[in-house]
């Protein structure tokens, strides 16, 4: 079931397109802004050291701002009347499968990106382990604002980490469901686990992205995690 999500739009503003003063006065301006309901307001810097014998270095830093629809026309007009340079990102498009796909991070060493279906994956967990009711209560009771901005607010994104794994060997298990069918699985033969491998709730975006009304989702696997997520017919 999807949920009631909300768009609007998302806001970005530099300080390499605005001088100093323009960015400042931007920054105050959503410093302003930020209580009002359903508007989120984020500050990312990054400071890079381009040559320490002549110690130039590049700074680089942003103001993201998350706002609801009827916030739109006031942002944007008042960076129109101020001559801020700014980006608008709709929110919907933002949130999209394709909107997301294109910001998934390629996938770290040793590991694939893959799509995992989500009512197939479903079907599995209703009887095998795993970690995914925990999962899903962090999110809806700790991540799930979190979430929700880490999908909006436009930047690349860390695709949950997704473990496929069997109480036998690997191949053992690969050999039984080609003999026998991933639909005659004993109980409990597999534990299937998501996990956090960044300081963000990645593993949670798996439920933000259902609640959306994703049919597949981007997951990060390792080979042997691969090799049974397609043998059981749950990953491409």
């Amino acid at each position: 079931m999807i949920s009631n999500v909300s768009f609007g739009s998302t806001f970005k503003v530099n300080n390499k397109e605005n001088n100093f003063q323009k960015f400042q006065q931007f920054g105050e301006y959503a410093s302003e802004i930020e209580n009002n309901p359903n508007v989120t307001v984020q500050f990312e810097d990054k400071f890079n050291i381009k040559d320490p014998y002549f110690g130039t270095f590049d700074y680089k830093a942003g103001y993201t701002v998350i706002a609801p629809d009827e916030k739109d026309i006031d942002i944007e007009t008042y960076c129109q009347n101020n001559g801020i340079k700014f980006h608008r990102y709709n929110t919907e498009d933002l949130t999209s499968p394709e909107g997301i796909l294109k910001r998934i991070k390629p996938a770290p060493k040793g590991y694939i990106r893959a799509m995992v279906d989500v009512d197939k994956l479903s079907e599995l967990l209703k009887n095998q382990n795993s970690n995914f009711q925990h999962c899903e209560k962090d999110y809806q009771n700790y991540y799930k604002e979190q979430t929700d901005i880490m999908l909006k607010n436009g930047n690349p994104i860390s695709a949950p980490t997704l473990y496929i794994n069997s109480y036998n060997s690997k191949e053992e298990m690969l050999e039984y469901i080609n003999k026998f069918g991933s639909d005659n699985l004993n109980e409990n033969s597999l534990f299937i686990d998501l996990a956090q491998t960044t300081s963000d709730p990645e593993h949670c975006l798996y439920f933000a992205m259902k609640d959306l009304g994703f049919e597949q989702i981007p997951v990060y696997v390792n080979k042997d995690s691969y090799e049974m997520g397609q043998a059981l017919g749950i990953i491409k």
